[in-house]
């Protein structure tokens, strides 16, 4: 029986600790992102522990007058509302940009940008002509149609040939010791049946 009524009083914290944070519900909008946060946590490891001690109370066999429902209730309510909050300040932080962003404390070295980047293309255009991204723009795809379209030269063509006749080396077989049998490197020979060998 000390069991029992230890269980009932450590059930009845938990449930107290739920009443309070549902009696806290309409603050929420006053605390911090991180105190909400801590207050779910806290409520869920409470509710948890409460329901835990329903079910050892209830192992007891004795007969309970514990409103479980009505605790559960205030539990979802009081789950939801801070749900709700926690989700607001999270569109709240998507939708507006920050105080001070990380780009304009940054101070970056001033680069120099040339208006042309390759030899090709300096040599194909004019200098007076002005110069926009469309024309170079243009130089790249013709440059690589050309590439696409021109031969490898013979360095390449000479390592992507491979050699298809295999050289064979006359070698004695293992089990008759003549020189008919022809092995090619790094093949697997199958010895002769027994009845074949000489």
């Amino acid at each position: 029986m000390e069991n029992l009524s230890k269980l009932k009083k450590e059930r009845g914290y938990c449930k107290a600790a739920i009443t309070r944070a549902q009696n806290a519900a309409n603050q929420y909008d006053k605390m911090l992102t991180s105190e909400l946060l801590a207050r779910k946590d806290n409520l869920l490891q409470k509710y948890k522990d409460y329901e835990q001690l329903c079910k050892e109370v209830f192992i007891y066999g004795d007969d309970d007058d514990e409103a479980i429902e009505e605790t559960e209730c205030k539990y979802y309510e009081v789950l939801g509302a801070l749900d709700c909050e926690i989700e607001k300040r999270k569109v709240k932080e998507l939708i507006q940009p920050p105080s001070n962003p990380p780009s304009a404390s940054a101070k970056l070295p001033s680069i120099e940008i040339k208006p042309y980047t390759a030899r090709a293309y300096q040599l194909e255009r004019s200098l007076e002509d002005e110069h926009n991204i469309s024309d170079f723009l243009e130089f790249l795809e013709r440059r690589a149609l050309a590439m696409e379209s021109a031969e490898p030269t013979t360095r390449e063509a000479r390592s992507s040939r491979t050699n298809v006749n295999a050289v064979t080396i006359k070698q004695p077989c293992f089990f008759c010791e003549c020189l008919v049998h022809a092995f090619r490197p790094g093949s697997n020979p199958r010895p002769l049946s027994s009845g074949r060998r000489r």
